[in-house]
């Protein structure tokens, strides 16, 4: 592994959902802004952007469950709805109530059923 990727491990922490961990890491100050990546990426791909990011921002990023630094089950269906779970059972480990969400690709259709949820919990 190169060393920016064990660098960028080390930032990290797993969160563990049912019997699955995702990684996610968390850094800077301000309001919450929670960073998905897209398809077949995982959270390295922001590296570039993080640390301006945390100059205004409290950001979370985390390797969707498959994908980086997450398990990877074999026998699990990757849907929406079963990633979103996890980020739901995340944020509310992590006492996010409220977020700015940055997203890209796979992470689009996601946040779409994360504010499909919300929009629903709120009515």
């Amino acid at each position: 592994m190169k060393q920016e990727a064990v660098l960028w491990k080390a930032k990290g922490k797993y969160f563990r959902f049912k019997e699955w961990d995702t990684f996610y890491f968390q850094e800077g100050r301000g309001e919450n802004l929670l960073i998905i990546h897209g398809y077949p990426y995982n959270s390295y791909e922001w590296k570039p952007i993080t640390d301006e990011l945390s100059k205004s921002y409290r950001i979370t990023v985390l390797d969707l469950l498959g994908m980086g630094f997450s398990d990877k089950p074999t026998n699990y269906n990757y849907t929406f709805p079963n990633q979103c779970n996890i980020i739901d059972a995340l944020l509310k480990e992590l006492q996010i109530n409220e977020t700015h969400i940055f997203c890209h690709d796979l992470g689009v259709s996601i946040v779409q059923e994360l504010i499909a949820r919300d929009s629903q919990n709120n009515n």
